[in-house]
C-alpha cells in the first residue's frame, strides 16, 4: 500500500494563530509585537524541521508504507492577525511569532489537501502550543460529523522511550484516541490510527492502527 480534552477557547485561539500564519517575513514589521522562541523552548522544539518536496515514509511490520510530501514548512518568525482584525481589516498583521510548522499530502495521491499537519509556535500569551491534525486520527471531534480531532500536545506530560531501525527516541509522549474502531476511509486508506508515538525533538515517530500495524518512521 503506498501510498481533548481541551477547553474551546483555548484551541479556537491555537488554530486562529497557526491557521493564519503568513510564510513571508522577509520584511518584517517592527512595530509590531514579536513572541520569539526562547532557550527554555529548546527542548520541546524539532532538531530538524522537513523542508518542501521532502517526503516522510512510516513502514509497518508487513512493509507496507504510507508515504507524506511536505507541502508547506515554516522554520521560524512568521506573522498572524486576529480574527477582528481579519473581519475588518484584512490582512493586517498584528504579531509575529516563532513556529515550526509543517503540512504534508499523501504522496501521489488525488487530492491535493494537507492531511498531515504539525505545528508548535508562541501564542500571544507567549507560551508555547503544539498542534497535530492526522486525516486517519480516528478520534472524531463530535459524534455527528466526521470531522478529525485537533491533537493539542501536552508538553509536560511523561515520557517514555521507543527503539527501532538503529534509532532511540528519548523523549516520546504517547497520545491515545481512546477509540479501537474505524471512521471510515480516505481515497481508500483506513482512518483507524488510534496511538501516536510523539517524541520532542524528532517529532511523530510513529503511530499504530486498530489492524494492530506498527507504523514507524524511516530514518
Amino acid at each position: 500500500m503506498k501510498i481533548k480534552y481541551i477547553k474551546t477557547c483555548v484551541l479556537v485561539i491555537i488554530l486562529a494563530v497557526f491557521s493564519s500564519c503568513n510564510n513571508d517575513d522577509n520584511e518584517p514589521d517592527l512595530s509590531v509585537d514579536y513572541y520569539p522562541f526562547t532557550a527554555a523552548d529548546t527542548e520541546n522544539l524539532l532538531v530538524d524541521v522537513p523542508e518542501v518536496s521532502d517526503v516522510l515514509t512510516y513502514t509497518n511490520q508487513q512493509g507496507e508504507e504510507l508515504s507524506f510530501q511536505v507541502s508547506r514548512s515554516i522554520n521560524g518568525p512568521t506573522r498572524s492577525s486576529t480574527l477582528i482584525n481579519f473581519a475588518f481589516r484584512a490582512g493586517e498583521n498584528t504579531f509575529r511569532y516563532d513556529v515550526q510548522n509543517i503540512e504534508m499530502d499523501f504522496l501521489g495521491s488525488p487530492d491535493p489537501s494537507k492531511v498531515f499537519t504539525f505545528a508548535i509556535g508562541k501564542t500571544p500569551d507567549n507560551e508555547l502550543k503544539g498542534i497535530i491534525e492526522f486525516v486517519l486520527w480516528n478520534a472524531i471531534d463530535d459524534s455527528t460529523i466526521s470531522s478529525t480531532e485537533t491533537i493539542v500536545l501536552d508538553f509536560d506530560a511523561s515520557t517514555t522511550q521507543l527503539s527501532f531501525n538503529g534509532m532511540v527516541y528519548e523523549n516520546v509522549i504517547t497520545i491515545y484516541s481512546q477509540n479501537e474502531a474505524s471512521i471510515g476511509t480516505y481515497f481508500g486508506v483506513e482512518r483507524n490510527m488510534h496511538t501516536i508515538y510523539y517524541d520532542k525533538n524528532y517529532g511523530i515517530v510513529g503511530f499504530d492502527d486498530t489492524f494492530d500495524n506498527e507504523w514507524r518512521i524511516e530514518n
